[in-house]
């Protein structure tokens, strides 16, 4: 961390978060290819690859501890899927990215759009899916012109990453159809879901990454409708796996939060004894850190 740069748990503010450096890692290049591959088979079976947690660390700037628990991940986890909010409200300029500094001495926050920062979670998320070949699938929740709208990821093919890196490419533009997305998602695992059962002691993970509220219903009463469906939806998804549910929100717009946390609340009340179900609202990536530093300040 670069002389006279704010520790994380001193953050405050968007100021502060724009100022905060971290240590520096090499990203590596990626050269997307022309043309997506063909969609694979949901049903085929996928053996996570075995790696040592030091390699694993190494290569993602982990602390080896963190490393295991993505490696003991795949042992538990038989499906990811996410779905990836590509409205034209992820082009605001309130996102925040980890740029490298002139000198190549560190990292630093800078202010980006909110599909910028989304874009370097994926990057992320589809470099360590490879690595590990872990099953995942990413969704846009508004499908492009001549795409399917998703590609699939760790399943040992060649230049995966240059496939997302290409899928990502997408601009962003029209609406949230969270609903109809997680509708055709909960067909898609119904389908599979005898696979599914049949590993014993798995789930599935669905992460939302979104930075609004489902607009795919009438307007006059969309509020209240939104969020029983989505409420039933997300019962009807965990009502045959083990579903374990994140909302990563793309923005701090407050009632956007609010609403997201709300849901979480509604979730936690009606969902007493079924043990087959989880939901957890996630910060962006600075506020989550912030919050392990103030439990584990060393």
């Amino acid at each position: 961390m670069a002389e006279g740069s704010p520790k994380l748990d001193e953050l405050d503010d968007e100021d502060d978060i724009e100022n905060f450096e971290v240590p520096s890692s090499k990203p590596e290049e990626f050269r997307p290819r022309p043309n997506p591959s063909q969609p694979i088979n949901p049903v085929t079976p996928v053996t996570p690859v075995k790696i040592c947690a030091h390699e694993l660390a190494k290569e993602f700037c982990l602390p080896t501890g963190i490393a295991e628990e993505f490696i003991k991940s795949t042992e538990t986890l038989a499906r990811r899927y996410w779905l990836i909010d590509n409205s034209a409200s992820m082009t605001s300029q309130d996102g925040h990215r980890y740029m490298n500094d002139s000198d190549g001495g560190g990292h630093r926050m800078d202010r980006s759009t909110r599909w910028d920062e989304l874009k370097d979670t994926l990057h992320f998320v589809g470099r360590m899916a490879i690595k590990l070949q872990a099953w995942t699938e990413f969704r846009l929740i508004n499908k492009p012109p001549n795409h399917s709208g998703y590609i699939r990821l760790g399943l040992g093919e060649n230049d995966e990453v240059d496939l997302l890196m290409k899928f990502l490419e997408t601009i962003p533009l029209g609406h949230t159809p969270l609903c109809t997305c997680l509708k055709n998602l909960e067909n898609d695992i119904k389908r599979h879901a005898e696979q599914v059962k049949d590993l014993e002691g798995k789930y599935i993970c669905v992460v939302i990454s979104t930075d609004g509220e489902p607009t795919d219903v009438a307007q006059s009463k969309w509020q209240e409708t939104v969020v029983q469906i989505f409420i039933n939806l997300l019962h009807k998804l965990a009502n045959g796996v083990k579903t374990h549910i994140l909302i990563r929100p793309c923005t701090d717009v407050d009632n956007i939060v609010k609403f997201w946390n709300d849901i979480d609340k509604n979730l936690d009340a009606s969902s007493k004894g079924f043990d087959e179900f989880s939901l957890d609202v996630l910060d962006d990536l600075a506020g989550e850190c912030k919050d392990v530093m103030d439990k584990t300040p060393w």
